[in-house]
C-alpha cells in the first residue's frame, strides 16, 4: 500500500481512535505483536501513535508515560538513521504522517520540561513518579532532542537536494534528484526536522537560531506557489504551513524585525482565510482557527508597534474588524493592552534543567522574562505616536514650538526625535526575491508614515504616500489562479516527492 493508500485508509476510512477508543488507552505493543508477526517498524510505528492518543485522554500525564514514549521515540529514530543497507523496510508514509511524528515529539519534550521545572518548586505527586525521574535524568535530554532532529537533516541531506532544486528552478532546467538513494521517508523526515527545529529555537528564546534553521526553506516570496518539490513540502501540510509561519513571524517580531514580520502574517492569515472553511466539520478547522487568532493578534502588535507598514487589504480589513479598537488603544500607549495581546499570541516557552535542580538556578518563568523583553521594547516607544501625530499636522514647525506641546525642553526633546528615527530604521529582507536569502540577512530600512529631517532648529515634514503596486497586485492574482489550478489537479498527498 502506498502513501496515497494509507493516508486514506487511516484518515478517511478508519478512523480507529474516535470509533472505538474515544475514552480508553489503545491496546498494548505485547496485545498486537502476535497479529503482525512482531514486525518491529509497525510496532515502534504503533507506539507512537499509542502514546500520541495517550495524551489526548483526560486526566493527568504520567511521568512513566513520557518515559515510555521517550524510550519508543529513541528506537524508532535510531532505526529511522540506520544506513540504507541496514534500516529495514518501512511503510510509504504520507506526509502529514511524517511532520505528525517529529510535531508530536517536539510538544512531547516541551511538555516534559514544563513538568519537570514544576517539580523544581513542588513535589513529585508520587514516591514512584520520584523514583522514576531520579533514575532517568537523561530522559528527554535537549542535546538529544536537537540531535535526532538535527540528525534527520543532516542524513536525509535535504539542503543539498533544496539547493539543487533551488538552482535548477532558476536555470529553468528540469529538476533531479542529486541523492536517489534517500528513500521519500527520510527526506520527509528531513525537511521536517528544520520546521521543528525552528519551533525549538523559538520556544528557548533563540530567534535567530530559530530564523537560520529555516534558511533552505523560501518563506519570503508573496508569490510562491507550490513546484511539486521538495521546497514546497509544508504547503502539502496545512499544520505545518501555518505552524511555520508562525514561529517564523514571532522570532522576526522578537529580533524587532516588524516588517518582515507583517509580510510572514499576512502569508499565514492569506492562507488560512482561504482554506480554513476547506476544512470545516474537521479536527484541522479547530487547528486553523486557533492558529488564526494568534496571527492576528501578534499582527495587531506589530502594525502599532510600525505603522509605517503596509499589509494586504483583505488582512487589514479582517484585522481591523477585529482588533481595531486594540491597536487605537496601543496607539495611546496602553501598555496592559500589549500585555494581554503578547500572552495570548505567545507560544509557550521552556526552561531547559534537570530534576532536582535548585529553584534559583536560571529563569524560573520564560514566559515572564520573554514578556517583559518585549514590553522593554513596548516601553521604550511608549511616546513616539504622540510625536508622529504631531509631525503630521505641519511641513515646517520650530523644534522648540513641538518641545513646548511635550512639555520637555529642546535637547530632551531633539532626543526623543532621535528615537523615533532609530526604531523606525528596521533590516528588512527583500520580499520579492526568488532566491532563498537568509532571514536573518536584509538590509536596513526606513519604514515610517511621516519623513522629517532637521535643518538648525527647523523642522521640515513630508508625509509618505504609498503608490499603490497594480503590477504586484496582476502577478498575485495570476499566482492565485496557477494555484488554484494546481490544487483540483493535485494528488490526494503529497508525500511521494519525485515520484517514489
Amino acid at each position: 500500500m502506498g502513501s496515497k493508500g494509507v493516508y486514506a485508509f487511516c484518515e478517511v476510512d478508519f478512523d480507529v481512535s474516535e470509533d472505538f477508543f474515544a475514552s480508553s488507552k489503545w491496546p498494548s505493543t505485547d496485545e498486537v505483536k502476535n497479529l503482525v508477526d512482531s514486525d518491529e517498524p509497525f510496532l515502534l510505528l504503533y507506539k507512537e501513535m499509542q502514546c500520541r492518543h495517550a495524551f489526548t485522554l483526560k486526566g493527568p500525564v504520567s511521568i512513566s508515560l513520557l518515559l515510555e514514549s521517550w524510550t519508543n521515540y529513541c528506537k524508532l529514530f535510531d532505526l529511522f538513521l540506520k544506513s540504507e543497507f541496514d534500516r529495514p523496510e518501512f511503510p510509504a508514509l504520507p506526509s502529514s504522517w511524517a511532520f505528525d511524528i517529529l510535531s508530536e515529539f517536539v510538544y512531547q519534550f516541551q511538555f516534559w520540561c514544563q513538568e519537570v521545572s514544576k517539580l523544581r518548586t513542588n513535589a513529585p505527586r508520587t514516591d514512584e513518579d520520584q523514583d522514576l525521574l531520579e533514575a532517568n535524568t537523561d530522559a528527554w535530554n535537549p542535546r538529544a532532542v536537537f540531535g535526532y532532529l538535527k540528525n534527520f537533516a543532516r542524513v536525509s541531506k535535504i539542503r543539498e537536494i533544496m539547493d539543487n532544486e533551488e538552482k535548477c528552478i532558476q536555470e529553468g532546467t528540469q529538476i533531479a534528484n542529486p541523492h536517489p538513494n534517500v528513500c521519500q521517508l527520510m527526506m520527509l523526515l528531513g525537511y521536517f526536522s528544520m520546521v521543528q527545529v525552528c519551533r525549538l529555537n523559538t520556544l528557548l528564546g533563540d530567534y535567530h537560531g530559530a530564523l537560520r534553521s529555516i534558511d533552505s526553506i523560501n518563506t519570503r516570496s508573496r508569490h510562491h506557489k507550490f513546484s511539486g518539490g521538495c521546497c514546497d513540502l509544508y504547503l502539502s501540510v496545512p499544520d505545518c504551513h501555518v505552524n511555520l509561519y508562525y514561529h517564523t513571524a514571532f522570532s522576526q517580531v522578537m529580533s524587532r524585525r516588524y516588517v518582515d514580520a507583517i509580510d510572514t502574517l499576512t502569508n499565514a492569515l492569506v492562507y488560512v482565510i482561504r482554506t480554513r472553511y476547506y476544512y470545516d466539520k474537521t479536527p484541522m478547522f479547530d487547528q486553523l482557527t486557533k492558529w488564526n487568532d494568534k496571527c492576528l493578534m501578534m499582527l495587531a502588535l506589530c502594525v502599532s508597534l510600525c505603522p509605517g507598514a503596509s499589509v494586504d487589504e483583505q488582512v487589514r480589513s479582517h484585522l481591523f474588524d477585529k482588533h481595531g479598537e486594540d491597536i487605537k488603544q496601543m496607539t495611546n500607549g496602553e501598555e496592559k493592552v500589549f500585555t494581554r495581546l503578547y500572552n495570548n499570541s505567545a507560544p509557550r516557552f521552556i526552561r531547559i534543567g534537570k530534576y532536582g535542580e535548585s529553584p534559583n538556578q536560571g529563569i524560573n518563568d520564560p514566559t515572564k522574562h520573554q514578556l517583559e523583553m518585549f514590553l522593554k521594547e513596548v516601553r521604550q516607544q511608549k511616546d513616539l505616536p504622540t510625536i508622529r501625530s504631531y509631525l503630521t499636522l505641519y511641513r515646517t514647525i520650530d523644534e522648540s514650538k513641538l518641545a513646548r506641546f511635550r512639555d520637555v525642553d529642546a535637547s530632551n526633546f531633539r532626543h526623543q526625535m532621535l528615537s523615533l528615527k532609530h526604531k523606525s530604521n528596521q533590516k528588512i529582507c527583500n520580499a520579492t526575491s526568488t532566491k532563498n536569502i537568509s532571514l536573518t540577512d536584509g538590509e536596513f530600512s526606513l519604514k515610517q508614515d511621516v519623513h522629517f529631517y532637521c535643518d538648525g532648529t527647523v523642522l521640515h515634514v513630508d508625509e509618505i504616500k504609498e503608490e499603490k503596486q497594480f503590477g504586484e497586485y496582476f502577478i498575485d492574482q495570476i499566482n492565485n489562479l496557477e494555484s488554484i489550478t494546481y490544487e483540483i489537479k493535485r494528488p490526494l498527498d503529497y508525500g511521494m516527492v519525485y515520484g517514489q
